[in-house]
């Protein structure tokens, strides 16, 4: 109580200069307030960041731990193969594929992708596969096609229902890659 009296009587007797300190120092501490409050946000926002990253490189890692058993698996299974004669690692020849920017008709294009997918004794290792036209009538909308489906087909459309390629049309396509053959012994 003897120190607020102490204060009162400071203020009765310099007023001016009490004024005078309250006019400077009450703009100061709300500008210290107002950084404090921001600077307490971006804390808050640089920490979400950082749980939001560790949280993904625990997903990363994870990934990492799941691949590496999944080669651990893969080396062994090979190794059992080996042991029984199953699987010989010299065994595949490898054909190189580098077709660009050729046009076929969309009927050999299904044929030839077709063959490219796997078999008993050969594997088609893709690298690129490039389609920039298939359809003639690529512009239309899907409803529209399938109308234009129906009458050609004498079928009711589907919904949904995609035009299969006609004998007529042409495809600009590239594709690379390798076969991997294995020959028969």
């Amino acid at each position: 109580m003897n120190t607020l009296n102490q204060l009162i009587s400071l203020v009765e007797r310099y007023p001016f200069y009490v004024a005078l300190i309250l006019l400077v120092a009450l703009p100061y501490a709300g500008q210290l307030a107002w950084h404090s409050r921001h600077d307490q946000q971006i804390a808050r926002e640089n920490l979400d960041k950082a749980r939001q990253t560790r949280a993904e490189l625990d997903r990363q890692l994870e990934s990492v731990h799941q691949y590496k058993k999944f080669v651990e698996e893969a080396q062994q299974f090979a190794k059992a193969l080996e042991g029984q004669r199953l699987l010989e690692r010299q065994g595949w020849t490898s054909y190189a594929v580098d077709i660009k920017e050729r046009w076929l008709n969309a009927v050999d294009l299904a044929a030839l992708l077709q063959s490219a997918g796997p078999a008993e004794r050969y594997y088609f290792k893709p690298k690129r596969l490039e389609i920039i036209s298939l359809h003639a009538r690529e512009g239309l909308p899907t409803r529209i096609l399938g109308q234009i489906l129906a009458k050609e087909s004498g079928r009711p459309a589907t919904p949904g229902q995609e035009p299969t390629p006609m004998a007529g049309e042409k495809v600009l396509f590239s594709l690379s890659g390798y076969f991997l053959v294995l020959p028969q012994s």
